[in-house]
């Protein structure tokens, strides 16, 4: 998980960069909403890239090897469902931005 969210956040990051820098020159219409929808995928990727790498810190240091005695702690605690939040609203911008790109003539 370390080095997939280390992976993902840094390639995520550069490619937000240098897109969303690149929206500005876009000459038509069709571009302009093929760049920023490009972005948006690279947004929800950096957000799956953050929560794999919060919930490698959690993992590792904070529940260590005593993860099946705090197990209900975990699950029902605060830290858990943030983590579920920036999870499925990274798939779920990925997704509905990678829809949308299909559709654009």
């Amino acid at each position: 998980c370390w080095l997939l969210g280390l992976l993902a956040s840094i390639f995520n990051v550069v490619m937000v960069a240098k897109v969303g820098s690149s929206i500005r020159e876009s000459e038509s219409g069709s571009l302009l909403c093929t760049r920023v929808l490009i972005c948006l995928i690279g947004l929800g990727d950096l957000l799956i890239g953050v929560y794999l790498i919060v919930l490698s810190v959690f993992d590792s240091i904070i529940l260590g090897e005593d993860y099946c005695a705090k197990q209900a702690e975990w699950l029902s605690g605060t830290a858990c469902s943030v983590l579920g939040v920036i999870s499925t609203t990274g798939s779920q911008l990925s997704l509905f931005s990678m829809t949308a790109l299909l559709l654009i003539p």
